[in-house]
């Protein structure tokens, strides 16, 4: 089983192994794949994650977003630690640009002051 925590994005600790495309595939639940990239998304409790890689090889970003559906994978786990998700605009506190904050490769972005989706940027 893969698990991803909220503080893996902020401290740079995601399991490598979820870097590489044949990984994801085979725990993905939903994909999309275009000329330009391909799209996997793997759904636990109330996350979506999705894994996007350009290309079709190298991965380029991972995002979460809540999703209002309770779904399980037996292969993935996704854990807030952070609680991130439930914070608004004023308790991360930090520089923000269009309702986004950008901190090193990590995007957080807004709707209506809540937290709506993060965005981690493999660099």
């Amino acid at each position: 089983m893969y698990k991803i925590k909220t503080s893996d994005f902020f401290n740079d600790t995601i399991d490598k192994k979820l870097f590489n495309i044949d990984v994801v595939k085979n725990i993905s639940q939903d994909f999309f794949i275009s000329r330009y990239s391909s799209l996997y998304v793997v759904y636990y409790l109330y996350f979506k994650i999705e894994f996007c890689f350009k290309e079709n090889i190298n991965l380029y970003y991972i995002m979460v977003e809540r999703n209002l559906k309770n779904r399980e994978n037996t292969l993935f786990e996704y854990e807030d630690d952070l609680l991130i998700f439930d914070k608004t605009k004023d308790e991360i506190g930090s520089i923000i640009d269009d309702n986004i904050i950008k901190q090193n490769n990590i995007e957080l972005y807004f709707s209506e002051g809540e937290i709506d989706s993060l965005y981690f940027f493999k660099r």
